[in-house]
């Protein structure tokens, strides 16, 4: 059994003991406890209060001197009425408080307090019958372990999708936000084999404290690529378990959202973004944008993969951009590591951008990772420094290339052809980009030189335009000239925030 003992009711010491001895107190000053009691079954509400008071007592001082000793001050019981919760889980649909639908235990593992949250499938299927489509479950796990993980079982994970739930686990850690689409049988069936028994699949959803090593790994990350780690990382993982069998969920087909709290005292300010920390030590930007709810500062990371993320500040000013109209944009896509300068100092705002580089910058605006794909351009080398962002580009549909199965990586990007590059990316964003051909000659029919906009690319012309990424200028749309490096950080930016995926905290 594990007491903790509490000074002013914030945890003062943890012992395990039946007795514990104050010391280092002040005399003639009144100290109060309450005692909370733990065991693997969770916390207990507080004990009734006892104070105490030492006082100098009249003990004469021994015969080489000193000063009197300190009686034993007296011990006085009193009740108090401290509110006692004998679960620290709640579970609510939208927003009605469910009982008696989870059980839960508490271990160690290597050091790691874990607490486990099991959902009865049977009774969350009674709960969800008596509620519309779309239902929002919260799982608030009011616990200061170093890992919460919540395991549903396959029949509960179906129940959940069918009713197009979307799913939320609190912590102290962070908050994960998933629809129950995500989670569903048929991303997992084909890795742990098909068919399965639902009632023997167990999915876990997991968020954990980082070891010491993904932590020093960091670090020494921060150090190479100056910047501040404001919340030390969290690791946010899915698996499902089957016959033996276990396997991880890295994936998403739409963005899952991720909350981090700010820890008291940092100033919001000096959050630049979320990044998610690769194995190899290297980190990328994920969209991120920053809410306060209930006097608490949560950054909101929204992202397609599972991983470990942290919360970074990176500021960057570049001296070529003081003044350009693309100022605001530059600075915040480089501090959020979208963008990148020529140098330490100087970003050429108004230099054309390669193919390749385009590419790239969106890949790393929309925090996409490569998983394993390899593009299939012939003029793109795996040795290439482009090779990933463009292989993974292709996979999400962002580029297609020519014809003959060239991408021409090094040739200047055109306007246009930048255009439907970032009109497949707002769709992939969650942005509506259709239109139909009368809206889209409407977005159109300002520029007077719309007749020369490509036929391939009016629709995604058009809709960058409507979306109000894109606002041409006195010379028009000029859809053959190259975009330049000022436009591209400009108009990502946009999107973005047209998705609600960053907010403009940063622009300047």
């Amino acid at each position: 059994m594990v007491y903790t003992y509490y000074n002013d009711y914030r945890p003062y010491v943890r012992y395990v003991r039946t007795s514990y001895t104050a010391t280092g107190l002040t005399n003639e000053t009144t100290y109060y406890f309450a005692v909370m009691a733990s065991n693997e079954s969770g916390d207990s509400g507080y004990s009734n209060e006892a104070s105490a008071t030492p006082r100098t007592g009249s003990t004469p001082p021994n015969s080489s001197g000193g000063t009197p000793s300190t009686t034993n001050p007296p011990f006085n019981h009193n009740p108090i009425n401290v509110p006692k919760t004998q679960n620290n889980i709640h579970v609510t649909i939208n927003g009605q408080m469910q009982e008696g639908i989870t059980t839960d235990a508490i271990t160690t593992d290597n050091g790691l307090t874990v607490q486990s949250v099991t959902i009865d499938a049977a009774k969350l299927s009674e709960a969800l019958a008596k509620e519309v489509d779309k239902p929002v479950i919260v799982i608030a796990v009011n616990s200061s372990a170093d890992k919460v993980t919540v395991a549903l079982t396959g029949e509960a994970v179906e129940s959940l999708k069918n009713k197009q739930a979307i799913i939320e686990v609190h912590t102290s850690n962070g908050n994960y936000k998933l629809p129950a689409t995500e989670l569903g049988m048929d991303r997992f069936s084909a890795q742990l084999g098909d068919p399965v028994v639902l009632k023997d699949v167990m999915v876990h959803v997991d968020i954990a404290k980082s070891g010491i090593d993904k932590i020093r790994l960091l670090e020494n990350t921060s150090k190479k690529g100056r910047f501040t780690v404001m919340f030390p990382p969290v690791d946010f993982t899915i698996t499902a378990s089957y016959k033996g069998k276990t396997v991880n969920l890295d994936k998403f087909t739409s963005y899952v959202e991720r909350e981090i709290p700010l820890p008291e005292g940092v100033d919001p300010n000096k959050v630049t973004t979320a990044i998610v920390l690769e194995a190899n030590g290297r980190v990328r930007h994920v969209p991120t944008n920053l809410t306060l709810r209930d006097g608490k500062y949560y950054s909101v990371a929204s992202s397609m993969t599972n991983s470990t993320y942290s919360l970074i500040w990176h500021p960057m000013r570049f001296a070529d951009v003081e003044g350009h109209w693309s100022q605001a944009a530059v600075n915040d896509m480089a501090s959020r590591m979208v963008v990148n300068g020529v140098d330490a100092t100087h970003y050429l705002p108004n230099a054309a951008i390669t193919r390749a580089e385009f590419a790239a910058i969106i890949v790393r605006a929309l925090g996409l990772t490569n998983n394993g794909v390899k593009s299939v351009f012939e003029d793109v080398k795996s040795g290439d420094w482009y090779a990933g962002a463009v292989a993974t580009a292709q996979e999400y549909g962002i580029t297609a290339g020519d014809e003959d199965g060239t991408f021409h990586p090094a040739e200047t990007i055109t306007r246009e052809e930048a255009m439907v590059m970032i009109a497949r990316a707002m769709k992939l964003a969650g942005l509506d980009t259709s239109l139909s051909v009368a809206e889209a000659d409407a977005a159109l029919s300002k520029f007077a030189d719309r007749a020369s906009v490509a036929i391939w690319a009016q629709q995604a012309v058009a809709a960058t335009v409507k979306m109000g990424l894109v606002s041409g200028s006195d010379a028009g749309l000029q859809p053959k000239s190259d975009i330049t490096r000022a436009e591209t950080a400009v108009i990502v930016q946009r999107m973005l925030e047209k998705a609600g995926l960053i907010d403009n905290k940063h622009s300047e």
